[in-house]
């Protein structure tokens, strides 16, 4: 019986070492899990600042180019405008010569003829 009990104890002192193995093990793979999950949440947030701060100046730079493209139409509006304005004037004193050329040919011709 003797014999019987040392080996029982022996066995069971070797599956309590074992269990206490397997504890360390699990212990240890949970610590490296923890900081493999930390690391990663640490640049999932790195990258979505990142994100961020590309997204904020990407729309500083549409709302920029917006307001370009905003005075450029306002500018090129004024410059069609004062063009129309101009062509206006121009076909206007066109017409005021053209009807000073007519009254001076006719001058011409009444004093040609007589």
């Amino acid at each position: 019986k003797t014999s019987l009990q040392s080996k029982e104890i022996e066995f069971t002192n070797s599956l309590t070492s074992r269990d206490e193995e397997i504890f360390a093990l699990r212990a240890k793979l949970e610590d490296q899990e923890d900081k493999v999950l930390n690391a990663n949440s640490a640049k999932e947030q790195e990258l979505t600042k990142e994100v961020e701060s590309i997204k904020f100046q990407l729309l500083q730079e549409r709302t920029s180019a917006q307001h370009k493209q905003d005075e450029l139409t306002s500018a090129l509006a004024d410059a069609l405008n004062s063009n129309n304005e101009k062509a206006q004037e121009y076909s206007s004193q066109l017409a005021t010569r053209d009807e000073e050329i007519c009254t001076l040919r006719a001058k011409l011709e009444e004093s040609d003829q007589s």
